[in-house]
């Protein structure tokens, strides 16, 4: 991002502030405008959350995707709103790095002050964040009345109150969907296995991160880590039978036109987390960082909501069109799911009840 200063400043002769008479330091008529521009020129001056008469405030959110997603559809809309309620004194600017390192470089970045707002995953912060391993854990979301329902729960306060000594502010949550299993060539259960998911055995594209990789391994499938460029080939080959995404996701990337079957799993739900650096957002004037924070959460709830729609709507038009075809499944497959999820996720839910000072969670997980 650009300094708010840009071009060196000229001061007339004799401005100087060091008297000789004195031998002490003075302000005199430009001294404190030279301390200022001087400090500011070698980066060591007021940061970047301090407006100068040059205009607004310029705040840079690092985005791991681009395109049309529900929730990067929204951050153009809170871009909007904060410069509107703002009077123009604070301008967000959008920054794809989705090519540039993704996930981990931007949360690196930021909290090294590189930018000062950022969209990841939920997955992602996890890896950082252990109290973030909450949002990633199966069969904890059944449908999106839950999922907007968390923000400012009090299992939602108790993960925002396990990072007060970090150099991050979570802002507010955004949405791309609950996975769930494409079937690319329909396949049938022979009777003798009707308890069994169509996806047990299958041979599944799973997400690249290693433990939304576990967990879909630990249902049954036979999950490929295999980087998205490789994946068309590898459809046609016929070696990839399903591809484990969400209905926004497949549907941008254009693989469910041609798929068989959609199983909407309802267990995994794709949480992204919008969070600022923390000193950035502490610089801000009091009334722009309560700005900030209040719209932010705002538009992050509509997000939510929006998702959840998109989601709905794209499932019936795949229900009309008769490809993929949305299937449900069985309930006796989601009490199975759960009994073949509990060695990987329970003890990952004692962890968080220590971390998070909550003795629910594991009743919670365990309630059908």
């Amino acid at each position: 991002m650009k300094s708010i200063v840009e071009n060196a400043l000229n001061f007339p002769a004799g401005s100087g502030f060091f008297s000789r008479k004195t031998g002490l330091f003075q302000l005199g008529k430009w001294g404190l405008v030279r301390i200022i521009a001087g400090l500011m020129v070698l980066g060591l001056g007021f940061p970047s959350a301090v407006a100068s008469a040059e205009g607004p405030i310029q705040a840079a959110i690092a985005l791991p995707q681009d395109g049309d997603l529900i929730y990067i559809r929204n951050l153009w809309n809170l871009r909007t709103r904060l410069n509107k309620a703002s009077g123009g004194r604070l301008e967000l600017n959008p920054v794809s790095r989705w090519r540039a390192g993704g996930e981990n470089a931007i949360l690196a970045d930021l909290l090294k002050g590189q930018h000062q707002l950022a969209f990841t995953s939920a997955a992602t912060l996890a890896n950082t964040l252990p109290a973030f391993r909450l949002l990633t854990l199966p069969l904890l979301f059944r449908d999106f009345e839950e999922v907007i329902a968390f923000a400012g729960s009090p299992l939602e306060q108790a993960l925002r109150a396990s990072t007060p000594d970090k150099e991050l502010v979570i802002l507010g949550y955004a949405s791309f969907g609950f996975y769930g299993i494409l079937e690319l060539a329909p396949t049938e259960n022979p009777p003798d296995r009707a308890l069994t998911p169509p996806w047990n055995g299958m041979r599944v594209r799973a997400p690249l991160e290693p433990w939304l990789r576990r967990i879909h391994h630990s249902l049954g499938m036979r999950t490929l880590e295999l980087p998205a460029q490789d994946l068309p080939e590898a459809m046609n080959d016929g070696w990839v039978q399903g591809v484990a995404s969400t209905p926004e996701l497949l549907e941008r990337a254009g693989l469910s036109a041609t798929a068989s079957r959609f199983h909407t799993l309802r267990i995994l739900h794709g949480w992204m987390v919008l969070y600022a650096n923390r000193s950035w957002l502490d610089g801000l004037p009091a009334d722009l960082k309560e700005l900030v924070i209040r719209l932010a959460e705002q538009t992050c709830q509509e997000s939510l909501a929006r998702a959840g729609e998109r989601e709905n709507n794209l499932l019936k038009a795949w229900r009309a069109a008769g490809h993929p075809e949305p299937r449900e499944p069985e309930s006796a497959w989601r009490d199975q799911a759960r009994n073949d999820l509990a060695p990987l996720v329970e003890p990952e839910i004692e962890n968080l009840q220590t971390v998070l000072q909550n003795n629910t969670l594991k009743a919670r997980w365990r309630t059908p």
